[in-house]
């Protein structure tokens, strides 16, 4: 983001830098323009107001996109606290002498704040005092003898708690897990742990403080609860330690970029330990912000490309004002053209005045964009119980540096873009005709300039088709059809050129989300651009077509014909401009039609989502859970699934965000017998290539161990575990969006048992599904059984509650998009009012002359109010008929991502509701210009010169 600032930033600076020799050299064209923009104070802003909205839209994502980057920093910073490297084994036992010698080496100790060993382990935890428990949750044992090298706990309380004061039998937990038990200072505890090859065990402790979040010794992506090292040793079986966490000095970012300066050292004191070089060290804070970082590079070119859709429709709304401006100010330009001022004087005079115009809109529109994120961050979040991961302790609203700068800047570039293209169209007039306020005469040749374009285009246009990568196929497509377009101008007949222009386009665009994009981003991407091409090919077909509505209405009552034609023929014979101010308002609409038919879509309903499971029972401590006899007499059926948890490194790659860097991973892996995976616990929403059924993709996990299916996945995903030297990898053939498999994590993997043995688990334990009896209220039964349980940290849930929870997640999310859409529909109700005001600007005369053959005010006023509800239902039909396409295009050229979409749906309520408040307000917006246009005296209009 900081480069692409730059880069839009200096092409500003250039182009104002040229606008300042400009009125240096030509200070009256200065004065001129600087008289253009404060006579009609009214009419300025309303352009500056069209100028608003490109970079509101543009800094509104950007600024979104920092906020969501800067809350998942702050909880990886919250989650690990003072931890900052740790050394690991990909999970397994070492000996704590490592601790000791790390800590007693002198080119560590004078780069770290402190080092201490211990486990980091997982299981279930109750409170046996408030009767409730989570089933998983992070066991992290702590050193009493160096347990102070990471600083004290901060108690919720306002106090702080040494680590090395723990004592046995004692323990602190953090605020997250607190909040979920309820737990008080002075509860009992139970823990149990199980692991591969052991048998459950489980210890009471004493809770004896609540850590907060931030800086200090707490740390963990789920949950966690800190106990003596001894402790959790003597309860999991494990003599040694699996862990050493060291602290680096300073706070926040500075004390991540220690850590990084230390590393190399600590590295080279690893290899001079017995045993050491298998060790494995990992920068956690470092590579955690980092992978978030990549995400987020990852996310912002979807934001910004969405911010496109608004940005067009703001050009488009630019255009037509400047050139309804240009219209009004016609005779007196044409005077100055006849004193003698050139066509390239009045386009510098023209980019001058949006030099202006691009500046305080662009400064202006700041104001929006961060109202908008601002709403976007007072909203609540959804209830989403199925996950544990903590909330930031701090909040970052308000954009970066480079975000504001490139925000700013591409909203002055735009503006100036438009109005330069805008007004070299204007100045190309006839000066005795626009004296006379009379068309200009139709042009006898065409200039080689013209053409020197044109063969630009298509050359740019071919270029890109030989190129096999599909988005530059896709834009050279567009060129060559534009091009030839162009090229058709004057030899074909208007409406005929903008026939074949309008089926060229459409038929092209509409093509393009049915091809196949190596991921689902380029997927997007293609979906995007058809949204663009399809509405203006629409608008641009149905325009040019608008002749057979005219015929319709002549053949009708005289009357309603005489009120209908004039409109229906003035749109009809500018077909161009017809779709351009239509195209505006569609190009919104169809992105709220395309969001709603996907979201809707891709939502499983309930049975679905739950393979119709009702309950589901977990315990990362009990490998041999069974529902309690308080509710057996209530189960129909079950299924119990091994499950293990891993902690250590791990690494994703994913197909449509590229490799992450190895990272300590906290993540469940569900082992299923033979039987299981012939009938499977849930259904997949995606699965690769190659496999013709969810059936045949479930036997190819069981036969090979080094296959998986997971949480989110999508075709030729990989996931790695262990570590870069110990390797053990996984290829992922299916996902599913459903979290039931891991209620209280969502993160997670199915193997088969030969799978699983591949893995050194660090915890073990079980999630059972249950299909309750007929008539019988799921949400009981996960009552009475958590209640019969709750002392061996189990936890039971609803399918429904986490099929609840997660659809208000997905419609929290989906909202950042259409919420930016439905309040962008304001630029299509401004450019479809500008429509009624071009009318009463160009029209003047034309409407003189029916005033003068007998047309009565009320008939002017119908006509000019039918004109702009023509001009919206092309904008409807256009955007919902692009939007739909589209997004039937690209669920049916991926079937391997969405197996499931074979049902159509679409929300109406979500289309319908901002397409009856758009014709409502547009034609408040409307009838102003409308009453002004009827109400024109006819000797005043037919006036030849002022």
């Amino acid at each position: 983001m900081t480069i692409a600032a730059l880069a839009v930033a200096s092409l500003v600076v250039l182009a104002y830098l040229f606008l300042a020799v400009i009125a240096i050299r030509r200070p009256l064209l200065t004065r001129i323009a600087y008289r253009q923009v404060v006579r009609r104070p009214w009419q300025s802003a309303l352009m500056v107001a069209g100028m608003v909205f490109g970079s509101a839209a543009i800094l509104a994502m950007a600024t979104l996109t920092d906020w969501i980057e800067g809350m998942l920093n702050q909880t990886l910073l919250d989650s690990w606290g003072n931890v900052d490297l740790i050394v690991s084994n990909t999970g397994r036992p070492f000996s704590l002498d490592v601790a000791s010698q790390l800590r007693a080496d002198p080119s560590v100790a004078g780069r770290v704040a402190g080092v201490t060993g211990g486990q980091d382990l997982a299981g279930s935890v109750g409170d046996l005092d408030r009767s409730l428990s989570v089933s998983t949750v992070q066991l992290i044992g702590m050193d009493q003898a160096t347990g102070d090298a990471l600083g004290s706990f901060h108690l919720i309380d306002g106090s702080e708690l040494n680590p090395s004061r723990l004592g046995t039998g004692e323990a602190v937990i953090a605020d997250q897990l607190a909040e979920r038990i309820q737990a008080q200072v002075g509860d009992r505890l139970t823990v149990r742990i199980a692991r591969p090859g052991t048998a459950s065990a489980s210890l009471e402790l004493r809770l004896v403080g609540t850590a907060r979040r931030g800086p200090g010794a707490a740390y963990g992506r789920v949950p966690a609860l800190f106990l003596p090292l001894t402790d959790l040793q003597r309860l999991s079986g494990i003599e040694g330690i699996n862990v050493v966490r060291i602290r680096a000095p300073g706070a926040g970012m500075a004390e991540v970029q220690a850590g990084h300066e230390a590393a190399p050292a600590v590295r080279r004191a690893l290899t001079s330990i017995a045993n050491g070089a298998r060790l494995d060290l990992r920068e956690v804070k470092a590579d955690d912000l980092k992978t978030n970082e990549q995400a987020g590079a990852g996310i912002r070119p979807v934001f910004i490309a969405l911010s496109a859709l608004v940005v067009v429709g703001a050009m488009a709304l630019v255009v037509n004002l400047f050139l309804a401006l240009a219209a009004e100010r016609r005779p007196r330009l044409a005077v100055l053209r006849a004193l003698g001022l050139s066509r390239g004087g009045m386009a510098a005079m023209s980019l001058m005045e949006a030099g202006f115009y691009g500046l305080v809109g662009s400064v202006v529109g700041v104001i929006p964009g961060l109202a908008y994120v601002a709403y976007e961050e007072l909203k609540p979040l959804p209830e989403v119980s199925f996950t544990q991961i903590s909330s930031p302790t701090a909040s970052y609203f308000g954009p970066t540096m480079s975000s504001l700068v490139f925000a700013v800047s591409c909203g002055i570039l735009v503006s100036l873009i438009t109005i330069a293209v805008a007004g070299l169209r204007a100045s190309r007039m006839s000066i005795s005709s626009a004296i006379k306020e009379l068309p200009d005469p139709a042009a006898a040749r065409t200039s080689w300039r013209r053409w020197g374009w044109i063969g630009c285009l298509g050359l740019a246009g071919v270029l890109c088709l030989a190129v096999p990568f599909v988005i530059l196929r896709a834009v050279g497509g567009t060129l060559v059809i534009i091009a030839a377009t162009a090229a058709l101008r004057g030899r074909v007949p208007e409406r005929a050129r903008a026939n074949v222009a309008g089926a060229a386009l459409t038929a092209w665009a509409l093509s393009l989300p049915f091809r196949k994009a190596d991921n689902v981003n380029l997927q997007l991407s293609l979906a995007l651009m058809a949204i663009f091409a399809g509405v203006w090919g629409v608008a641009l077909l149905v325009s040019a077509n608008l002749a057979w509505l005219e015929r319709l209405a002549a053949v009708g009552s005289v009357r309603v014909g005489a009120v209908l034609r004039p409109p229906l023929a003035y749109l009809t014979r500018r077909p161009t401009r017809t779709a351009l101010t239509t195209g505006t308002f569609g190009l919104v609409l169809a992105g709220i039609t395309f969001s709603s038919f996907i979201f809707a879509t891709l939502r499983q309903d309930y049975r679905a989502f739950t393979n119709n499971w009702d309950v589901v029972m977990t315990s990362a401590g009990n490998p041999a859970l069974s529902p309690p006899a308080a509710v057996r007499d209530r189960i129909a059926s079950q299924m119990a699934i091994t499950t293990a948890t891993y902690v250590g490194p791990t690494k994703s790659t994913r197909s449509s965000a590229g490799s992450t860097d190895w990272n300590q991973g906290y993540m469940v892996f569900l082992a299923l017998s033979d039987e299981q995976f012939d009938h499977p616990p849930i259904r997949l929403n995606s699965r690769a290539a190659g496999y013709s059924s969810d059936a045949e993709a479930w036997r190819a996990v069981r036969d090979n161990p080094s296959l998986a299916i997971g949480n989110y996945a999508q075709p030729r995903d990989r996931l790695l575990v262990g570590s870069p030297t110990q390797t053990v990898p996984f290829d992922l053939v299916g996902g599913s969006g459903s979290p039931i498999l891991q209620p209280q994590f969502a993160l997670w993997y199915v193997v088969s048992q030969r799978g699983l043995d591949r893995l050194h688990a660090t915890g073990l334990g079980t999630t059972l599904l249950l299909q309750v009896t007929p008539g019988t209220d799921p949400a009981t039964v996960a009552l009475d059984a958590r209640r019969s349980l709750y002392a061996e940290g189990v936890d039971a849930v609803t399918t429904r509650h986490l099929y609840d929870a997660l659809t208000a997640s997905g419609q929290w999310y989906w909202s950042l998009f259409t919420d930016l859409l439905d309040a962008s529909l304001v630029v299509g109700i401004l450019s479809l009012a500008i429509l009624a005001l071009r009318a009463v600007i160009e029209r003047r005369r034309s409407i003189g002359v029916l005033r003068a053959l007998g047309y009565q005010p009320s008939s002017v006023l119908v006509s000019l109010m039918v004109e702009v509800l023509v001009a919206a239902t092309i904008g409807v039909a256009a955007g919902v008929a692009v939007g739909l396409a589209t997004g039937y295009g690209l669920l049916l050229a991926s079937p391997s991502m969405f197996p499931h979409a074979a049902e159509f749906r679409i929300d109406p309520m979500i289309v319908l509701m901002p397409i009856a408040l758009v014709l409502g307000a547009l034609l408040i917006a409307s009838l102003g210009p409308a009453v002004r246009a009827s109400r024109i005296p006819p000797a005043e209009a037919l006036r030849i010169v002022d």
